[in-house]
């Protein structure tokens, strides 16, 4: 999670002390934020004492096409509670089987835990892992920006190319990596990979003022989310309902988005 400054690896290096980001593990997928809570709160309620051979021996029941998804979850959360490579590989499979996104992205999130608890026995450390809404890559998370516009029917097509040049050049040099920028006519909506030891505000202040340069023309204010991509319909409503914004802050996401 994002604290307001925009750099959590402060945070994390307290836990796992100054030198250890090998213990760090980041989600990759896009996984909806809520349903890793319902993950995280069903691996609870579902802990079992059953021996684990008995549970390896149960794997191939999640290709029992009588099986109910709940019996599917439930026989996912426990393989991925064995330290083994056997469990590992047995849910590795089944996320490359499954076609359904539901429970491919649940599979997925097994198969994250199972990894992260091999990786701590093998290796005798805690593991850290970080999870957000948009995933991430190696020690970079992803983000959703929101640049506005000032004026938005002043906008020339020059300043747009301004943005296109400035944003990877400037993020680029905090090793950062633009996947998307798009263009509205309100806004300009950016998708990159950040570093988590980076203040991601000073990295996007800086682009913006740079962008300033050539007319002024992107207002000092952005938002910026690791929970998901908003669609057109949210992105207006965050702009111009400052009732709406102000009830995203108070909510469940305040610790994922922010507004500068």
């Amino acid at each position: 999670m994002e604290n307001k400054d925009g750099n959590i690896f402060e945070q994390i290096r307290q836990v796992i002390g100054e030198n250890k980001t090998e213990n760090l593990n980041i989600l990759e997928e896009q996984i909806d934020v809520s349903l890793q809570k319902k993950y995280l709160e069903f691996s609870k309620e579902n802990s079992t004492e059953e021996n684990e051979d008995t549970i390896l021996e149960r794997r191939q029941q999640l290709y029992d096409e009588s099986a109910s998804e709940h019996d599917i979850k439930v026989l996912l959360c426990q393989l991925a509670s064995i330290p083994k490579v056997d469990a590992y590989r047995a849910i590795e499979a089944f996320v490359n089987y499954t076609e359904g996104p539901h429970l491919k992205e649940w599979a997925t999130l097994a198969l994250q835990e199972s990894r992260m608890l091999l990786k701590s026995n093998l290796l005798d450390e805690t593991q850290v892992f970080i999870s957000t809404g948009l995933g991430g890559k190696n020690l970079k998370l992803r983000y959703f920006i929101v640049l506005i516009y000032k004026d938005p029917e002043s906008v020339r097509e020059v300043q747009k190319q301004v943005v296109q040049k400035e944003f990877p050049y400037i993020l680029g040099a905090y090793n950062a990596e633009i996947e998307d920028i798009s263009f509205d006519e309100e806004y300009v909506s950016i998708t990159a990979l950040i570093p988590m030891q980076v203040n991601v505000n000073d990295a996007i202040k800086e682009a913006i003022e740079e962008c300033n340069v050539m007319g002024n023309f992107l207002n000092d204010s952005y938002i910026i989310t690791n929970v998901k991509k908003f669609d057109r319909e949210e992105i207006l409503n965050h702009i111009y309902n400052k009732e709406d914004s102000d009830q995203l802050k108070s909510g469940d996401e305040i610790d994922e988005t922010w507004y500068n």
